[in-house]
């Protein structure tokens, strides 16, 4: 994992290997989220991670069927969904249909028992 020197007014130059392998450019924009914490797959505790993504911007005169994108509430649920799979709150992959659902009426079950 490559190192990087945080600079003045909080600037870090990203590698070349990691913005060419996740196509990034010079001029984009990223979103970026932070998490306190949370238990990796083998277990380990880590804390205070940035999570960094390409963002798509929507430009705020252009009517657009994706302007839901920007609005605020969207953007927290977008956060919270990013923090559940860095924290591995997820399900599957399930095989059909009927296995998801399945999946969704025994979580609705044990959620109605707590």
């Amino acid at each position: 994992m490559p190192i990087v020197k945080l600079r003045r007014a909080g600037q870090v130059t990203i590698p070349d290997e990691v913005r060419k392998t996740l196509g990034w450019e010079e001029g984009d924009y990223l979103d970026i989220a932070l998490f306190t914490s949370f238990t990796d797959a083998e277990g380990f505790r880590k804390e205070k991670v940035v999570v960094l993504k390409k963002a798509e911007i929507v430009p705020e005169n252009k009517e657009s069927d994706e302007s839901w994108f920007l609005s605020e509430e969207w953007q927290k649920r977008h956060h919270k969904a990013l923090k559940d799979i860095v924290e591995g709150r997820v399900y599957g992959p399930f095989e059909n249909a009927e296995d998801l659902l399945k999946s969704l009426r025994e979580l609705n079950h044990e959620s109605a028992l707590h």
